[in-house]
């Protein structure tokens, strides 16, 4: 057994534990703000500020279908764009590792001082972490920045997000190659979907991995305020969900999580087996 796939099925039940351990608080509703008519600005909004509030129920209903609504979150995802925008600097100063390591830094205490970007702290610690110990293990190094993090209260002022961002994250750092990694995420939304009572289709799920992939690429002309890119987006979001019909929608139930155990293993022998005795 590879010790990624160990690794990963003890982050699917770290990830069930955290939310689990999460207190229901009774649901008190916010006040509406007032909005203009729907708008091009509407979706940039939320993209780069996480400001819902004005989206309409067609924009929110879409995001949903393919799995998107973390797209309106901050995320690493988000610091991805902004390492990109970096990235000409930062190979400069590659070879320069004092600049490097200070450059890292200033990022990182610009971010920390920042409120609600609990990822972005997170992922410039990350490669803060590998600045400064390179010989360090990656894995060991995304363990360590959960932990501290975890220690500094960011679960206890956001859990969802911080069960959600250790769960993804995980997946993409230890994920072995891209199809394994397509193959975890799925999974992992079926868990989510699980978790929040939600409906999951295998089309939508896909689709919506592609507009994930191209969101790091997308998101800068947000940024910059390219409106008219919001259109050609949803428009392409409304085909997708379109087509993902021609799937019926799945409910995970507890039973069936069973299954998944094989299957983030990669032992597919395993997951016959199970079917057999059934």
């Amino acid at each position: 057994m590879k010790k990624s796939n160990l690794l990963i099925l003890l982050t699917f039940i770290l990830f069930f534990g955290l939310v689990t351990s999460i207190p229901r608080k009774p649901f008190t509703p916010k006040p509406k703000p007032v909005c203009s008519k729907e708008s091009r600005t509407d979706l940039a909004r939320a993209y780069v500020w996480g400001d819902k509030s004005c989206l309409s129920p067609r924009v929110k209903k879409l995001h949903k279908k393919l799995q998107l609504l973390h797209l309106m979150t901050p995320s690493g995802l988000h610091y991805t764009s902004f390492a990109l925008l970096l990235s000409p600097l930062m190979l400069w100063l590659r070879k320069k590792k004092a600049a490097h390591f200070l450059l890292r830094l200033i990022v990182w205490g610009y971010f920390h001082g920042v409120e609600k970007l609990q990822a972005f702290k997170r992922m410039t610690l990350f490669h803060l972490l590998r600045a400064l110990i390179p010989k360090l293990d990656y894995r060991f190094s995304f363990l360590l920045v959960f932990v501290i993090d975890f220690i500094f209260g960011s679960y206890s002022q956001a859990p969802y997000s911080f069960s959600l961002s250790f769960l993804f994250i995980s997946i993409i750092i230890l994920s072995e190659s891209t199809l394994t990694r397509i193959l975890h995420l799925m999974l992992a939304q079926i868990c989510v979907c699980f978790v929040f009572q939600q409906k999951w289709n295998l089309l939508a799920s896909l689709l919506g991995m592609l507009i994930t992939a191209l969101f790091p690429l997308l998101f800068p002309l947000y940024l910059l305020k390219w409106t008219t890119l919001s259109h050609y987006q949803l428009d392409l979001m409304q085909f997708f969900a379109s087509s993902a019909k021609i799937i019926p929608n799945y409910k995970p139930e507890f039973f069936h999580l069973l299954f998944l155990i094989p299957l983030i293993l990669r032992k597919p022998w395993l997951f016959w087996s199970m079917l057999f005795w059934i």
